[in-house]
Protein backbone atom coordinates (compact mmCIF):
# COMPACT_ATOMS: atom_id res chain seq x y z
CA UNK A 1 0.00 0.00 0.00
CA UNK A 2 1.30 3.43 -0.87
CA UNK A 3 2.75 5.49 1.98
CA UNK A 4 1.31 8.73 1.98
CA UNK A 5 2.97 10.88 4.74
CA UNK A 6 4.95 10.63 7.45
CA UNK A 7 3.65 12.59 10.85
CA UNK A 8 6.39 13.41 13.29
CA UNK A 9 5.19 16.18 15.06
CA UNK A 10 7.96 15.91 17.84
CA UNK A 11 10.86 15.70 15.21
CA UNK A 12 11.94 12.71 16.70
CA UNK A 13 14.70 10.78 14.96
CA UNK A 14 15.18 7.21 13.83
CA UNK A 15 17.10 6.25 17.20
CA UNK A 16 14.40 8.28 19.06
CA UNK A 17 11.45 5.55 17.98
CA UNK A 18 14.00 2.40 17.32
CA UNK A 19 12.11 1.39 20.95
CA UNK A 20 8.63 2.65 20.56
CA UNK A 21 5.36 0.36 20.31
CA UNK A 22 4.37 -0.76 17.03
CA UNK A 23 0.97 -0.01 16.57
CA UNK A 24 -1.10 -1.41 12.67
CA UNK A 25 -4.55 0.38 12.47
CA UNK A 26 -7.37 0.23 9.65
CA UNK A 27 -9.63 3.19 8.69
CA UNK A 28 -12.52 3.35 5.81
CA UNK A 29 -13.91 6.38 3.66
CA UNK A 30 -17.01 4.49 3.82
CA UNK A 31 -19.99 5.79 1.32
CA UNK A 32 -23.45 5.56 1.78
CA UNK A 33 -26.17 5.10 -1.17
CA UNK A 34 -26.33 9.10 -1.09
CA UNK A 35 -23.03 9.17 -1.57
CA UNK A 36 -22.15 10.89 2.05
CA UNK A 37 -19.35 9.55 4.22
CA UNK A 38 -18.95 7.77 7.33
CA UNK A 39 -17.43 10.41 9.82
CA UNK A 40 -17.38 10.14 13.76
CA UNK A 41 -17.66 12.98 16.32
CA UNK A 42 -15.76 12.76 19.01
CA UNK A 43 -17.60 15.35 20.74
CA UNK A 44 -15.87 15.48 24.00
CA UNK A 45 -12.63 16.10 22.73
CA UNK A 46 -13.08 18.44 19.85
CA UNK A 47 -12.70 16.64 16.98
CA UNK A 48 -13.72 14.00 14.19
CA UNK A 49 -12.07 11.20 12.15
CA UNK A 50 -13.12 8.65 9.87
CA UNK A 51 -14.19 4.93 11.47
CA UNK A 52 -11.48 2.34 12.52
CA UNK A 53 -9.08 1.40 14.81
CA UNK A 54 -6.61 -0.87 16.19
CA UNK A 55 -5.62 -4.31 14.49
CA UNK A 56 -5.88 -7.11 16.77
CA UNK A 57 -3.68 -10.15 17.49
CA UNK A 58 -4.50 -12.70 14.62
CA UNK A 59 -6.37 -10.23 13.02
CA UNK A 60 -5.73 -8.96 9.22
CA UNK A 61 -6.68 -6.08 7.90
CA UNK A 62 -9.62 -6.43 5.82
CA UNK A 63 -11.34 -8.30 8.57
CA UNK A 64 -10.46 -5.60 11.13
CA UNK A 65 -11.79 -2.61 9.06
CA UNK A 66 -15.19 -4.40 8.74
CA UNK A 67 -14.95 -5.01 12.58
CA UNK A 68 -14.07 -1.49 13.55
CA UNK A 69 -16.78 -0.02 10.77
CA UNK A 70 -19.11 -1.61 12.48
CA UNK A 71 -18.11 -1.19 16.09
CA UNK A 72 -18.46 2.64 14.99
CA UNK A 73 -20.73 3.37 13.15
CA UNK A 74 -22.84 0.39 13.06
CA UNK A 75 -22.59 -0.54 9.35
CA UNK A 76 -21.51 -3.87 7.56
CA UNK A 77 -19.56 -2.69 4.30
CA UNK A 78 -18.37 -3.98 0.94
CA UNK A 79 -14.52 -2.93 1.38
CA UNK A 80 -13.14 -1.89 -2.12
CA UNK A 81 -9.63 -0.29 -3.09
CA UNK A 82 -6.92 0.90 -0.91
CA UNK A 83 -6.29 4.50 -0.66
CA UNK A 84 -2.80 4.80 1.48
CA UNK A 85 -0.87 3.97 4.33
CA UNK A 86 0.24 6.94 6.67
CA UNK A 87 3.03 6.35 9.35
CA UNK A 88 2.62 8.22 12.67
CA UNK A 89 4.90 8.67 15.37
CA UNK A 90 3.67 9.52 18.61
CA UNK A 91 6.44 10.66 21.18
CA UNK A 92 3.52 11.05 24.20
CA UNK A 93 2.60 7.11 23.80
CA UNK A 94 6.00 5.86 22.73
CA UNK A 95 4.22 4.69 19.26
CA UNK A 96 4.44 4.46 15.74
CA UNK A 97 1.04 4.02 14.09
CA UNK A 98 0.86 2.29 11.06
CA UNK A 99 -3.11 3.34 9.39
CA UNK A 100 -4.03 1.53 6.51
CA UNK A 101 -7.13 3.30 5.12
CA UNK A 102 -9.38 1.79 2.17
CA UNK A 103 -12.68 2.70 0.61
CA UNK A 104 -15.86 1.25 1.52
CA UNK A 105 -19.54 1.03 0.41
CA UNK A 106 -22.39 0.72 3.45
CA UNK A 107 -25.10 -1.81 2.98
CA UNK A 108 -28.02 -1.89 4.26
CA UNK A 109 -28.85 0.19 6.95
CA UNK A 110 -26.98 1.40 10.03
CA UNK A 111 -27.70 0.17 12.97
CA UNK A 112 -26.41 1.31 16.74
CA UNK A 113 -22.66 1.57 17.27
CA UNK A 114 -21.21 -0.49 19.67
CA UNK A 115 -18.29 1.79 21.57
CA UNK A 116 -16.19 0.47 24.21
CA UNK A 117 -15.79 3.01 27.25
CA UNK A 118 -12.83 5.05 25.95
CA UNK A 119 -15.39 5.82 22.53
CA UNK A 120 -18.00 6.55 25.73
CA UNK A 121 -15.69 8.76 27.40
CA UNK A 122 -14.89 10.25 23.94
CA UNK A 123 -18.02 11.72 23.19
CA UNK A 124 -18.19 9.44 20.28
CA UNK A 125 -21.39 9.81 17.69
CA UNK A 126 -21.59 9.12 14.16
CA UNK A 127 -22.95 11.04 11.38
CA UNK A 128 -22.93 11.11 7.84
CA UNK A 129 -21.42 14.45 5.66
CA UNK A 130 -20.43 14.74 2.27
CA UNK A 131 -16.43 14.19 1.45
CA UNK A 132 -16.07 18.39 1.15
CA UNK A 133 -17.96 18.87 4.74
CA UNK A 134 -15.46 15.60 6.41
CA UNK A 135 -12.84 17.76 4.95
CA UNK A 136 -14.12 21.25 6.60
CA UNK A 137 -15.30 19.56 9.99
CA UNK A 138 -11.81 18.22 10.03
CA UNK A 139 -10.50 22.06 9.45
CA UNK A 140 -12.59 23.32 12.22
CA UNK A 141 -11.07 20.99 15.20
CA UNK A 142 -9.57 23.81 16.80
CA UNK A 143 -8.18 23.66 20.21
CA UNK A 144 -7.69 19.86 20.55
CA UNK A 145 -5.34 17.55 22.47
CA UNK A 146 -2.05 15.60 21.51
CA UNK A 147 -4.22 12.93 20.17
CA UNK A 148 -6.46 15.00 18.53
CA UNK A 149 -3.82 17.00 16.71
CA UNK A 150 -2.96 13.45 14.85
CA UNK A 151 -6.10 12.36 13.98
CA UNK A 152 -7.12 15.59 12.21
CA UNK A 153 -3.43 15.72 10.51
CA UNK A 154 -3.49 12.00 9.51
CA UNK A 155 -7.70 11.61 8.18
CA UNK A 156 -7.32 15.26 6.78
CA UNK A 157 -4.32 13.56 4.13
CA UNK A 158 -6.44 10.22 4.31
CA UNK A 159 -9.67 12.72 2.78
CA UNK A 160 -7.51 14.66 -0.01
CA UNK A 161 -6.27 11.53 -1.08
CA UNK A 162 -9.55 9.76 -1.48
CA UNK A 163 -10.34 12.79 -3.42
CA UNK A 164 -7.72 13.22 -5.82
CA UNK A 165 -8.36 9.44 -6.59
CA UNK A 166 -12.27 9.84 -6.65
CA UNK A 167 -11.38 12.55 -9.54
CA UNK A 168 -9.85 10.25 -11.81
Amino acid sequence: MELLSLINFDNLSEDEVKNFEVRHSVRAVIFNEDDRIAFVHASRVGYYKLPGGGIEAGEDKIAAVGRECKEEVGCDIIIGEPIGMITEYRKQFNQVQHSYTYFATCTGEPSEPNYDQYEIDQGFEPLWVTLDEALALLNQSTDIDYMGRHVVARDTIFLQRANQLLKK
